[in-house]
Parts: C-alpha cells; sequence; structure tokens
C-alpha cells in the first residue's frame, strides 16, 4: 500500500509538471548556470528516424522542466543528506567553501605548450623584451586542508617542474600562498582568488615583502554569491 502511494505521488508530481510545462513560456538563458537553454527541436523525419530528435528532445525537456533550479536545489540537499561531498562537478569542502571538482589533464598538451612558451619567450627575448610565467595554484591545491578526504588535486610542483625543465622562465607562488592560507585569499564561493591573494603573489613575483597590513579594505558588494555557487545553490554567505 506505502509503495503504491509514492508511485501515485510522483505520477501525479510528473503530470502536473508535464502540464504545467505546456503553459509556461520556455526560458532561453540561466541566471544560475550561467548558459544558454535548449529550445524546443525543429521535427524533420531524418531526425526522428535516425534518432537524433528523441536526444534533442531528451536535452530539452531536462532544461527547460518547469522551476528547475528549485529541483537542482532538491538534488543537492539528497546528495549531501547521504554523505556526498561532491555536486555537479563541485566538491562541498569545509569552512562553507566550494570548489571545482579535479580533472585530469593531458601531460602531453602540457608538454608542448610548455614548449611553445619557452620558444615564445626566447623569441621575445631576441626583441630586448623579458618574459616571466606565475604558475597560479587554483584554490583545491593551496586549501587542500579543507577538501573531502581523498579528493585527487592537480600536483602544482610537477607542473611547475614541466615549464621549468622547458626553460619557461616562471615564478613559483604556493608557498607564500601557503603560508597565508588562514586568510581570505580565494572566495569561499567562486574559482577566482582575492585581491589580497594576488597581492601576496605579487610580492612573491617582485620579491618584496608583503605588508598588507598597510591597506584600506573596502567593500564594493555584499550579495556576490560566485560563479562556483551557481553549480550547487546552497545557502551560503557571500563569496
Amino acid at each position: 500500500m506505502r509503495n503504491k502511494l509514492i508511485i501515485s505521488f510522483f505520477c501525479v508530481l510528473l503530470a502536473v509538471c508535464a502540464l504545467a510545462g505546456l503553459f509556461i513560456p520556455d526560458k532561453y538563458y540561466s541566471e544560475r548556470e550561467k548558459r544558454t537553454l535548449t529550445q524546443a527541436p525543429k521535427f524533420s523525419a531524418s531526425d526522428f528516424f535516425s534518432g537524433k530528435f528523441g536526444d534533442k528532445l531528451e536535452t530539452y525537456l531536462a532544461d527547460q522542466v518547469p522551476l528547475r533550479d528549485k529541483w537542482i536545489t532538491l538534488k543537492t540537499y539528497l546528495e549531501l543528506g547521504i554523505g556526498k561531498r561532491e555536486s555537479g562537478g563541485v566538491y562541498i569542502c569545509k569552512g562553507k567553501y566550494l570548489m571545482d571538482k579535479f580533472t585530469s589533464y593531458s601531460k602531453k598538451q602540457l608538454t608542448a605548450n610548455a614548449e611553445a612558451l619557452a620558444e615564445l619567450q626566447k623569441k621575445l627575448a631576441e626583441e630586448g623584451i623579458s618574459v616571466s610565467t606565475m604558475l597560479v595554484p587554483v584554490a583545491a591545491q593551496v586549501l587542500s586542508d579543507k577538501l573531502p578526504a581523498y579528493a585527487p588535486v592537480a600536483d602544482y610542483a610537477a607542473i611547475l617542474k614541466v615549464l621549468s625543465d622547458a626553460g619557461v622562465n616562471v615564478t613559483d607562488i604556493m608557498s607564500i600562498l601557503a603560508a597565508h592560507s588562514d586568510e581570505a585569499i580565494y572566495y569561499r564561493a567562486d574559482h577566482h582568488w582575492t585581491s589580497l591573494g594576488a597581492y601576496y603573489a605579487y610580492c612573491a613575483w617582485r620579491g618584496i615583502e608583503p605588508a598588507a597590513d598597510e591597506w584600506t579594505k573596502e567593500a564594493l558588494c555584499n550579495n556576490f554569491r560566485g560563479t562556483t555557487w551557481n553549480k550547487v545553490p546552497l545557502p551560503s554567505d557571500p563569496a
């Protein structure tokens, strides 16, 4: 009896969503996800028989489902409820931090990029132009203690070595950022570093002693949630 009630509830819910979708205008753009949503596909016999029309229709319905943002939020809460600390390609970390999930990179491509950068550096040096490269770590590399257990992180030192071995004049800023990891050097819900983090990196590049206490801090915005937060819409403080 209980299973029948649950099944009936979801059938009614799906029917209501389907009917609502007929009367609610399609959205063109998602402010939360910062992307264009799929629009209704045009029917053609060739697409229908090849299966492409069905695939396009499925994507369209997923993008235009009524109350889509609310469903995404509900999905996130359900995942957190069962102990997951990753949702939508984002890690839910300690201290209200949200960090993008690490995806592997091509070592072959990294080497090719390093060699191209070294060649550019050489060509510009012949013109009397000095070039230096700063390898900026992402928040997960500096604040790895805030990540969920066993979450993989790209090896900053290994990437730095590839650049250095190729002859790139590269600045290592990991140590200075790690020394100030208890400060607000990265936004909690955005993938960018803060002005303070950038300042410490600048000091490392210039070889000067930081004097951040001489700054006058001024809040220019109090409601910025961050681009990473858009992927995991959880209640949070400004980024």
